[in-house]
């Protein structure tokens, strides 16, 4: 065999030359990889499934609020009212318009329905209406009105210097103001504290956002529990002997027409506490006219007693 015939494959050198090739061509093949985007793209029906999804919020967010125009707070205050330095806090305060006139009654007109009326007092000049007479006349007034009356406390009576009133007769004042007179007492510390609760008490009012007030959706009591109710509010009268009164009685009906025997007939009930109800549930109602003249009774009688108490040393 002649080897000038024999073709032999240049294996190696083809093989470089091969290589070569690739290495010079990789960075123009990776340039172009790079200019390529993949961008996916669906059904029409996927599309606008994905755009609701993509819209909704999710758990953590939450969808914007409505904005709405900050609405303004009026707060009309009696001109006297001036000196304390309280109008100037009030009108520093973010959406109030405040007024200043002479009021007939009460000295800060916060609104509301009824219309919330602040009447109020610093410690030393709660103590001198209380001595002269004035505070619980001031208060019946209010209460007579179409107002509903607060009474501002600025200050701890309790602590003013110089005063001849005994403690149990303030405490004794203020427990009447609150428990008999039912106006609610505010306690401050002094003007900048008075301003902030005029100002929360007439955003809340105006507002119709009261904070911590009653759900409406709240469930109203049955029929059972409100009979149980007017029994238990009985003088004398507890969960258990109020359930012996049920037993013993068919309606409210007969329990008001009941008299001492019958009612002494129940378990619990004694022969005085018979004849204590008795005298209680067969008696007139006292009309509106007797309802004031007695409050107004009670008033005179406590400011008897602070001015008694006024010349007893502590």
């Amino acid at each position: 065999m002649r080897e000038d015939l024999v073709k032999v494959r240049e294996v190696s050198e083809r093989s470089t030359c091969y290589h070569s090739l690739g290495k010079a061509h990789a960075p123009r093949r990776a340039k172009q990889k790079e200019e390529k985007t993949y961008k996916p793209r669906l059904p029409c029906f996927y599309q606008k499934w994905f755009a609701q999804i993509m819209s909704r919020p999710t758990r953590n967010e939450t969808p914007a609020m409505p904005i709405h125009d900050p609405v303004p707070i009026h707060i009309r205050i009696d001109t006297q009212e001036q000196r304390s330095g309280i109008p100037a806090l009030l009108a520093a305060m973010p959406q109030v318009h405040i007024e200043v006139v002479p009021l007939c009654m009460g000295d800060y007109d916060v609104g509301g329905d009824p219309r919330r009326v602040f009447e109020r007092k610093t410690g030393s000049d709660f103590l001198c209406s209380l001595a002269q007479g004035r505070l619980f006349a001031q208060l019946a007034e209010l209460r007579k009105s179409r107002f509903a009356p607060i009474l501002l406390l600025e200050g701890d009576p309790l602590r003013v210097s110089h005063s001849q009133m005994r403690p149990e007769s303030i405490s004794g004042a203020l427990s009447y103001i609150a428990a008999v007179m039912r106006v609610p007492i505010l306690p401050s510390k002094g003007p900048l504290d008075s301003a902030q609760l005029v100002y929360a008490a007439a955003k809340q009012c105006q507002d119709g956002h009261p904070a911590h007030g009653p759900s409406r959706g709240r469930r109203g009591a049955s029929l059972p529990e409100r009979q149980m109710q007017i029994v238990l509010s009985l003088p004398g009268i507890g969960p258990v002997t109020a359930r012996a009164l049920c037993a013993r009685f068919r309606s409210l009906h007969d329990l008001l027409s009941a008299d001492a025997a019958q009612l002494s007939m129940v378990p619990g009930v004694s022969p005085a506490r018979a004849a204590t109800l008795e005298q209680l549930l067969h008696a007139a109602l006292p009309s509106s006219e007797a309802g004031g003249t007695g409050e107004a009774r009670g008033a005179a009688d406590h400011s008897s007693v602070a001015e008694s108490d006024m010349v007893m040393p502590y």
